[in-house]
């Protein structure tokens, strides 16, 4: 969609109009919109309406703003396409690029043309410094993400960019 390949959640029945644009997660750097498809297949199938979920370009081959970039273009595509009512949705890292996509509809409407139906975030990385404390006061109730991890990936994506840019 818009130039950017992904997968498809097409619930029987689905109106042509409506859609839902999913930004998978995977901390910038991994993930694919087929790893995703039950996730976004079981949000699809619940709102009645198809969805398509992007493999959006990611870190360290294709660092910020790449994947942002792709976001705008499928968010494009879909309205090209005549689906005027879009939602913006994303888990992890895709809800920082649905934030990112959102925020850049809202502040250039004449590119964008159609403000989105809906946006949805599940549990999405905003702080791309890694400045909470949380890291420290949490770190061993969540051992899956430790900061050295995290600030590896952010690194690969961000490739000296402006951690602190909205």
């Amino acid at each position: 969609m818009g130039g950017v390949g992904g997968w498809w959640c097409e619930p029987a029945n689905a109106p042509t109009h409506a859609v839902i644009l999913h930004l998978h997660g995977g901390w910038f750097n991994w993930g694919t919109a087929e790893a995703f498809r039950h996730l976004v297949g079981h949000m699809a199938r619940s709102a009645g309406v198809s969805a398509f979920v992007p493999d959006y370009r990611l870190a360290p081959e294709h660092p910020f703003p790449a994947a942002t970039e792709d976001a705008e273009a499928c968010y494009l595509g879909l309205l090209s396409a005549g689906r005027n009512a879009v939602a913006v949705t994303g888990d992890s890292a895709g809800g920082n690029l649905a934030l990112v996509l959102l925020a850049a509809i809202a502040t250039a409407p004449a590119t964008f043309g159609h403000g989105p139906a809906a946006g949805v975030l599940v549990s999405p990385v905003t702080d791309l410094t890694l400045s909470g404390g949380s890291w420290e006061t949490r770190a061993e109730a969540d051992p899956f993400f430790v900061r050295d991890q995290a600030l590896a990936l952010v690194e690969s994506y961000l490739q000296g960019a402006d951690p602190a840019d909205p």
